[in-house]
């Protein structure tokens, strides 16, 4: 050890959007944080409000920050009763439940169906 601070850097958040016919899937890959909740929000503004379910697979997120909860918050209730989120680790799980927002969406673990 030479004495330095060794510094971690996570790698950058992306999400990816698949629309197929009535469903949309939207995976994210790291943190819902300040780097991509912006285009978050575009996306689930601009998503058509016919869709039968969005599923949210976030079973790669560990933290979300405030205006995330937001953007969720919004999604849900724009899309009452059709949104899945999809093996949020137990950190999401829980903030999803304290905020109420798991009494807007389906949680649906890891090996549930």
């Amino acid at each position: 050890m030479n004495g330095k601070p060794r510094h971690t850097t996570a790698p950058p958040s992306t999400f990816d959007l698949k629309v197929e016919g009535k469903q949309a899937y939207i995976t994210f890959n790291g943190d819902i944080d300040s780097t991509v909740v912006g285009a978050f929000r575009e996306v689930a503004i601009s998503l058509p409000p016919d869709l039968e379910i969005v599923v949210l697979d976030a079973k790669a997120v560990s933290f979300i920050d405030s205006y995330a909860v937001r953007v969720l918050t919004d999604l849900a209730n724009k899309f009452s009763g059709r949104v899945v989120v999809l093996s949020p680790p137990p950190t999401l799980k829980f903030l999803l439940e304290i905020t109420t927002l798991a009494d807007l969406v389906t949680i649906q673990d890891a090996g549930s169906n």
